[in-house]
Formats: structure tokens, C-alpha cells, sequence
């Protein structure tokens, strides 16, 4: 590492920023924030740090400079991430619309909300007035099934007793009495 790295004169470039009096080179670093260059940029610090001479910064003054960097560092971290976090819930203006609808739907069903966009509640009301037209429908097939099994029943009870009242004129007990007999007895034929 260049021990020139820390330390520049302010004046020696226009794309560095000072600090304790040494420069820092932005061109060392991404624009993008990325809570991934800390590390880089504390082992920068370190080493450059490390390569000053006793002579030219007070241990003490390096020891303070050290942990408000450090502490600097970390307050950073927390809020990259925090704010990584909040983007991560919140989506961005780039997600499609189906997208976004999708994301809300989903915490709406783990929060257990019934909340929704119009097109939404208009659809599962179509669904409900459906499922209760089909559960009526089924009812009423069921109830009209049971009907025509009692009628069914009834009529195989009438068929039974016209049987049996059929069955008691023919035969009584004790004797039987044949149909053709009978007939030739009643038109006076032998």
C-alpha cells in the first residue's frame, strides 16, 4: 500500500478528502454505498496508520483517532444494513406493479389481514357468493334425491300390497280356486 495514501497534502488533488489534516482518496472507493468496504477501508487506515513515523502523530492522538474511526465505522454499518432492511420491506419504484401487489398480498396473508385492493375483495365476494350457490345447489339435489327414493319406496310398498291383495283373492286358506275353473263355472260351461 502507498504509505501516500493518508498522507497527501490537501491541496495535492481535487478528488480527496481531508481529515486530521491528511487526505483520503475518493478514488480509492466505489460511489455506490457498500456496507462491504469497511473492512478495505479500515485495513487502508491501518496500514497507513501503521507507516507513519512516531515522530509525525502523537500515539495518543492515534489511539482517539483510531476508535472514532472505529466507532464511525460501525455506526455506518448499522445504518447500511438498517436501511438495506427497510428497502427490502418497502420494494422499490423499478418493481412492477404485479410484483408489488404480490409482496403486499403475501404480508397481508402472514399478518392474517383480509385487506386488499378492490379488484381483490370484488373477486373473493364472487367466490364466496359461489361457493354458497354451490353448497345450496347441492342441497337441494340432495333433498330432492331423498324425495324420490322415499317415493320409490312408497311405490315398491304399493306394488307389495297390490301383490298381496292379488295373492288373497286367488288363494285363501285352506283351498284354492283356479281361474279358469271358475270362469267356465260362472258362464255355465263344463
Amino acid at each position: 500500500m502507498d504509505p501516500k495514501w493518508f498522507g497527501k497534502a490537501e491541496n495535492e488533488s481535487s478528488s480527496e478528502f481531508s481529515g486530521y489534516g491528511r487526505g483520503f482518496e475518493l478514488d480509492d472507493l466505489s460511489s455506490k454505498p457498500n456496507h462491504s468496504m469497511i473492512p478495505m477501508i479500515l485495513s487502508k487506515l491501518q496500514t497507513s496508520l501503521a507507516t507513519l513515523l512516531p515522530t509525525q502523530i502523537d500515539p495518543s492522538e492515534l489511539q482517539e483517532l483510531f476508535q472514532e474511526t472505529s466507532a464511525n465505522v460501525f455506526r455506518i454499518n448499522s445504518n447500511v444494513t438498517s436501511l438495506e432492511r427497510s428497502l427490502r420491506s418497502l420494494g422499490t419504484s423499478s418493481d412492477t406493479q404485479e410484483l408489488q401487489e404480490g409482496l403486499g398480498k403475501g404480508e397481508r396473508e402472514r399478518a392474517g389481514l383480509n385487506i386488499g385492493t378492490k379488484e381483490e375483495k370484488e373477486e373473493e365476494e364472487k367466490r364466496r357468493i359461489g361457493r354458497i350457490k354451490e353448497s345450496s345447489l347441492e342441497r337441494e339435489e340432495k333433498e330432492k334425491e331423498k324425495e324420490k327414493e322415499k317415493e320409490k319406496e312408497k311405490d315398491k310398498e304399493k306394488e307389495k300390497e297390490k301383490r298381496r291383495e292379488g295373492e288373497g283373492e286367488i288363494t285363501s286358506p285352506g283351498f284354492s280356486i283356479d281361474p279358469a275353473h271358475e270362469m267356465s263355472r260362472i258362464l255355465g260351461c263344463p
